[in-house]
Formats: structure tokens, sequence, C-alpha cells
């Protein structure tokens, strides 16, 4: 048992978030009786218990809350897949972006059991961001422009893309993005 315990811990060290196992329990308390990996310094998560399933979300951003704990109540009536992505609060006032993933089951006493994992997807949220914020930069300034902006896509299959098509003069050459 303890080098089971052993191998759990060193995987779970070296994981960019935490493995864990939560117990919701008949009376409606909730029990983190496993955490482990890196993501738990950092977010302050240990293991202990809450009063309620709610009281197990403080160290959720405020914002997403509700959606967490409506997430895990569905999961626990349902038994259903947890997959989600929420904020979590770091000690220091700022957050991590975390994904969260677990297939519950069914305890002996009729409570539910979340084995799963925590993952810190804080650096993906931002590049999704950045990428985001760079199309719309794109998009506004090939509408702005003077004349005709466009990129076309030669396909294997011998059919042509406009991913991008902008700029005043783009009516007059009936160019609109899509697949030709």
């Amino acid at each position: 048992l303890a080098t089971v315990r052993e191998h759990s811990a060193a995987v779970a060290a070296s994981l960019p978030g935490i493995l864990f196992r939560r117990l919701l329990l008949t009376d409606g308390s909730v029990t983190d009786t496993y955490i482990g990996g890196a993501l738990n310094e950092s977010i302050g998560a240990r293991e202990q218990s809450y009063p309620t399933l709610a009281d197990a979300f403080q160290k959720v951003h405020p914002d997403d809350r509700a959606v967490v704990a409506a997430a895990f109540a569905a999961s626990a009536r349902d038994l259903s897949a947890l997959d989600i992505e929420f904020r979590a609060l770091q000690p220091d006032g700022g957050f991590r972006w975390v994904l969260l993933h677990s297939q519950p089951g069914r305890a002996p006493d009729g409570g539910t059991v979340w084995d799963g994992v925590a993952l810190d997807v804080t650096e993906r949220r931002a590049t999704e961001l950045a990428l985001t914020e760079s199309r719309q930069r794109i998009a506004s300034l090939a509408q702005n422009v003077p004349g005709l902006i466009y990129q076309r896509i030669h396909r294997a299959d011998g059919s042509v893309e406009y991913t991008l098509v902008g700029g005043s003069a783009a009516p007059l050459y009936h160019l609109r993005q899509g697949v030709y």
C-alpha cells in the first residue's frame, strides 16, 4: 500500500495540475480525501472537509461558483462526467484557469465519489485570448483597407477557399469568405 501511495504521489507531482478524490456524503457534506500535484500549492488546495458542496467552492472565482456548483450537482445526480473550466483563486488575489475532469461513481453509502484530475490551462486560455484579439484586429484592418485584401488557399482537391476577404473594393469583385 505504501508503494502505491508513493507512486501516486510521484505521478501527481509531475502533473501540471492535481489528482483528487472528492466525496459528497448523503448528509450533503463534502470531503476531499486526496489532493496531490503541483497546482494544489498555487491555489492552496488541501485535503479537508466542508459542511456543504457549496462551501467546497470557496477557492473558485465568485463569477464561476454557480456554474461549477451546478456542474457538480448535475454530475452527482446523474453520475455524468464532470468536464468544466473555471478560475481558481490564488492566495495573492490572482487566479489560474483550471480544467477539471472526473467520472463520478456511487459510494457504498449512496454518496458520490469523484476521482479526477484538475489541470492548469492558464497559458492555453491566454493564447486563445491573444489569438482571438489578433483575428479581430486583422478583420478590422481588412474591412478598412481602401482597396482589396484577401487570403486565397488552393486545396488539393482543386477547390479554392478565401479565408479573409475585406476592403472597400471587395463588393466590386463579388468576393466573400468561403470555398469555391
